[in-house]
């Protein structure tokens, strides 16, 4: 299963993310859609952050792992891109809630 995890700060704005696991999906990692959404939701997040807002996150990743935190203060520019990999995680836990779990902490 793959476990999300949204970092809000005191005033509700998100910093940040975990999203670690493997969806189990299918047999073959690269028939696994769940996988592929999740990856291709956190990395644009990641990345549209940097390119888009100037804004280079502290990123760490690893095997099943990427977790980002959002340098400097969170905007509601940033809270957009955000909300974008909430949107579409919240999806994916609503068609497929045997392989993707996600919390806002």
């Amino acid at each position: 299963m793959i476990r999300a995890r949204l970092f809000c700060d005191s005033e509700g704005f998100c910093t940040g993310y975990r999203i670690e696991g493997h969806a189990g999906y299918a047999e073959n990692d690269a028939d696994d859609i769940v996988c592929a959404a999740v990856s291709v939701l956190a990395v644009t997040c990641c990345n549209t952050l940097e390119r888009v807002l100037g804004k280079a996150p502290e990123a760490r990743q690893g095997d099943g792992l990427l977790e980002v935190h959002l340098a400097g203060k969170a905007s509601r520019e940033s809270e957009i891109i955000f909300r974008f990999l909430r949107e579409g995680l919240e999806e994916l836990q609503e068609t497929y809630p045997a392989y993707v779990s996600l919390k806002v902490l």
